[in-house]
């Protein structure tokens, strides 16, 4: 399943109401968030990781972000509201829920890669994303919805670099590596793609 803005802000609205969040701001809200960061994920995440396998060549692989979990995204995030000068028990439960809903969604990513070097094994690596464009995404998408204001880019930001921060010190990605070659001899490649 590709990873759409939409999704990840129905989870996130979801989220949100059991925090006991709720109106027409918290929606638009929650689908700010979520178009923003899907559309930075889908334009500039980039896979990078390492295959090992049996056949020399050229291998197509798919895979997932896996190691990602709610309350250790949503403390990422509350660090970064922090940071940003938010502070408050209501700030701690919207970067829960945006933790939460994060650590659900990106588990619905697929990882697709070209491995060179080696057609059939596997391969492991990381994410890569970067803090403060995730955030001008998400800020865009709020700006778009009517959020304004200083305030608004600093929450942004602040949910931007708390999701990357989440991605390069927990996601791993793990993929498996199918393609044509021949004879079967221990090999290793560069396994690189995008998530969908």
């Amino acid at each position: 399943m590709p990873i759409a803005g939409p999704i990840f802000g129905g989870l996130l609205l979801g989220q949100f109401s059991a925090m006991g969040f709720k109106g027409t701001k918290i929606a638009q809200l929650a689908m700010a968030i979520g178009n923003g960061t899907a559309n930075y994920l889908m334009s500039a995440a980039i896979y990078q990781g390492a295959g090992v396998g049996t056949t020399p060549g050229a291998g197509v692989g798919t895979g997932f972000v896996q190691g990602i979990v709610g309350p250790a995204a949503g403390a990422n995030v509350m660090a970064m509201m922090t940071a940003m000068g938010f502070k408050g028990t209501k700030i701690m439960s919207m970067s829960m829920a945006i933790g939460n809903a994060f650590a659900q969604y990106i588990k619905m990513g697929i990882v697709q890669s070209s491995c060179l070097g080696m057609a059939i094994g596997s391969g492991i690596g990381k994410i890569i994303v970067v803090g403060p464009a995730m955030g001008a995404s998400i800020s865009g998408m709020m700006m778009a919805m009517g959020f304004k204001g200083t305030k608004a880019v600093q929450f942004a930001m602040a949910v931007g670099n708390g999701l990357c921060l989440t991605i390069t010190s927990m996601g791993i990605v793990t993929t498996i590596v199918a393609g044509a070659g021949y004879p079967p001899t221990p090999m290793s490649g560069a396994d690189i793609g995008k998530i969908m």
